[in-house]
């Protein structure tokens, strides 16, 4: 799986237009770790929006003040810090698993990159949790398409991180509904980024 988030567009992106492929989803359980049993979930989806790369950017980078608006799975979210190209962000995110709610407290570092020629990452780091989270990295990737008179944007987003088993049968649940609300959460993004730039 890729780590740095600049793969090439690739040939036949125009049946991802508004669709969301998989290319890769994993869940490991761990086993026991500092008496705590872990879960590590990683995943990779690629998809391209009907919108300019700059609607794309402000969706994930100005979004960061508005996630729980955006994300089904946020609860609340706040920026603590922004400056230039580093956003430092705090989030309550959770589940709900026969009728109990499960929230993580957890703060990122975000990183913003300007990759030339129409090419940016977004990249994050897990700074701080409440002992939910042990390990969050990944990225966002947005490449311009410029095939045509109508703007596209190849976008990527990766994730690979490490949560604590907090109930029976997590890592089950994880492996059958986890790539779900990943490709939700990508969908959850677009509809953001359609939003910002007054497209259907």
């Amino acid at each position: 799986m890729p780590l740095l988030g600049a793969q090439d567009v690739p040939a036949d992106w125009t049946s991802l237009v508004d669709r969301p492929r998989k290319l890769a989803f994993e869940v490991e359980a761990l086993g026991a770790g500092d008496s705590t049993e872990w879960i590590r979930l990683s995943g990779m989806f690629e998809l391209v929006l009907r919108a300019p790369s700059s609607a794309v950017l402000d969706a994930c980078w100005l979004g960061m003040d508005e996630s729980a608006r955006i994300y089904s799975r946020v609860e609340s979210s706040r920026v603590l810090e922004r400056s230039g190209d580093i956003v430092v962000g705090e989030q309550v995110a959770g589940v709900k698993v026969l009728g109990i709610e499960f929230l993580s407290r957890a703060t990122f570092r975000n990183t913003l990159e300007r990759l030339g020629e129409g090419r940016v990452r977004v990249s994050w780091t897990l700074v701080d949790s409440d002992g939910s989270m042990r390990r969050s990295v990944g990225w966002w990737y947005f490449a311009e398409i410029r095939d045509g008179p109508e703007p596209f944007t190849y976008v990527a987003y990766f994730v690979d991180g490490e949560v604590e088993r907090r109930y029976p049968g997590q890592a089950g649940l994880m492996r059958a509904f986890g790539s779900g609300d990943l490709e939700r959460m990508v969908g959850e993004f677009s509809r953001e980024v359609y939003r910002r730039a007054s497209l259907p």
